[in-house]
């Protein structure tokens, strides 16, 4: 392999961070565009690198990493790998996206984000460095890149982070994490992303392993590439094995972004982590928004399909659904239902937002549902969404929960078929007047 290592005599410098950019930066006047990291670090004589500053990535460049261990620094505020134009004059114009960058992972190739910054998006002021410092990796206004076969552990925010990128691949990532702290999701696409595939991913995230937002009052709107449209489309997950205290698939969109044509497919809880999660998909969200929660048309073409669940829920509806396609769903071991609307009544302590549950619906599909579990008991005192019960009512569990739908709601050309349950749990759930039922 013709490529430049980061243990060449000529790249070393005072600090691994140096002596790797030294490396990366050969590869924009050099012979090649090819970095590897190796799992013996000769500067040091350790099996480690030591990330005090971020790995800035210019353009058309592979970097390798031959199973080493790379960790960020104690007390820093940095990624550990970021696209150099982020963040740069002009980096969001159109002339200015990069690409061709890669990310690929050989043997035991690990990310760590080491010792905790105590850095959250609750705890932010403007004298701080941004939230999304804390990411593994950071890419913005890049198309045609790929991050492939490496481990993320011990996230102090996201992992990996996406704005405003497109026609990218993820693959075959592995994560491990399990701490009870908010933010530490897998993988996050946000506003402007499209045309990205993600397949075979695993592990244990402290938030959601992936997760679709678009917030176009967010933070995320000052780093949107110029002339790009706030909306998501067009992402395909596949094959993902994994667990967490939140939802493993998430798609949230709110105050008039779009999120559409995405396709979810054998996705399975793996249920080894301190909480089962509250949902293994979740389509749409009655939250995150600063002017309204979606409308109808706003989640669009969504298929869902061979999802299984052996926690608390299987696949949540909220917000606004149309024209979506969920099949094969299978809820076992200690869930809750299959497919629901059901949120408890709250007032969101970040948002200052009133969370209403419920779910507008429109030329839906729900078929080939299959619930064998049982409803389950509070597990611990912080989960607020272990028992699904009302006021007086003990909640056994059933294969479809519309129970909760708001007033404003429409519910228009749903179909709910094939659906099946274990003995004595209902195939369904409703509140009245809305015109569910079941054609079995």
């Amino acid at each position: 392999m013709d490529c430049y290592n980061a243990n060449d005599p000529r790249f070393r410098a005072e600090s691994d961070s140096a002596t790797i950019q030294n490396a990366i930066d050969a590869t924009k006047t050099g012979e090649c565009r090819t970095v590897v990291i190796p799992r013996y670090n000769a500067r040091t004589g350790e099996r480690r690198w030591v990330i005090d500053k971020t790995l800035l990535l210019p353009s058309d460049i592979t970097v390798y990493l031959d199973d080493c261990f790379l960790t960020l620094a104690d007390g820093v505020y940095e990624n550990i790998f970021r696209n150099e134009n982020m963040f740069g004059a002009d980096a969001l114009k159109p002339e200015n996206e990069q690409h061709g960058i890669r990310i690929l992972g050989l043997g035991d190739a690990t990310l760590d984000g080491g010792k905790d910054n105590g850095l959250r998006e609750q705890n932010w002021t403007p004298d701080k460095p941004l939230p999304i410092t804390g990411c593994l990796i950071l890419l913005n206004h890049v198309r045609e890149y790929v991050l492939e076969g490496f481990r993320c552990q011990r996230m102090r925010y996201w992992a990996i982070n996406q704005i405003g990128c497109r026609y990218g691949r993820i693959a075959n990532i592995d994560f491990d994490f399990i701490d009870r702290r908010s933010n530490q999701d897998g993988i996050n696409f946000r506003l402007g992303c499209y045309e990205i595939t993600v397949g075979h991913i695993t592990g244990v995230t402290g938030d959601d392993v992936i997760a679709l937002s678009a917030f176009p009052c967010s933070r995320d709107k000052d780093l949107l590439p110029e002339g790009r449209s706030p909306d998501i489309h067009h992402i395909r997950i596949a094959d993902v094995r994994a667990t967490t205290v939140a939802t493993v698939v998430a798609l949230r969109t709110t105050d008039g972004a779009k999120i559409h044509h995405v396709s979810i497919e054998n996705v399975t809880d793996i249920g080894k982590t301190v909480t089962k999660p509250w949902g293994v998909v979740r389509l749409g969200e009655n939250n995150w928004f600063t002017n309204r929660p979606a409308k109808m048309g706003e989640m669009d073409n969504i298929v869902v399909r061979n999802i299984r669940a052996f926690g608390k829920g299987t696949v949540y509806l909220g917000g606004a659904l149309s024209n979506a396609y969920i099949s094969n769903i299978f809820a076992e071991g200690n869930t809750l239902y299959a497919v629901s609307t059901y949120q408890g009544v709250q007032t969101f302590r970040e948002t200052g937002n009133e969370i209403l549950p419920g779910a507008s619906l429109k030329n839906v599909v729900i078929e080939n549902v299959f619930y064998t579990g049982k409803s389950i008991y509070r597990e611990h005192p912080e989960d607020r969404y272990t028992e699904l019960t009302f006021p007086g009512e003990r909640f056994g569990g059933c294969a479809l929960d519309f129970r909760c739908l708001r007033d404003t709601d429409v519910i228009e050309n749903v179909t709910l078929r094939h659906v099946h349950a274990r003995e004595g749990a209902p195939l369904l759930l409703a509140k009245k007047g809305y015109g569910l039922y079941v054609e079995n």
